[in-house]
């Protein structure tokens, strides 16, 4: 990972742990060229620990078209 990558990979983890907000969208499809597969904002954002950790107190609470809603858990 580059300088430019991985200041964004910090900086989006640390900025989440400081202010977790009440709901996230995530784009399933984010038109970034396959690696493999479909890119995962929240696999790749979560190889850092603390978005790990803040994350694991999200729940899937739907879907929909090409996005999935998460928020907190009660």
């Amino acid at each position: 990972m580059g300088r430019a990558e991985f200041f964004v990979y910090r900086t989006v983890a640390e900025d989440f742990a400081r202010a977790p907000p009440a709901a996230v969208v995530v784009d399933m499809s984010p038109g970034i060229p396959y690696c493999s597969k479909e890119f995962d904002f929240i696999e790749y954002f979560k190889r850092h620990p603390l978005f790990a950790e803040v994350w694991s107190h999200y729940q899937l609470t739907g879907e929909w078209g090409g996005f999935r809603v998460y928020t907190l858990k009660d």
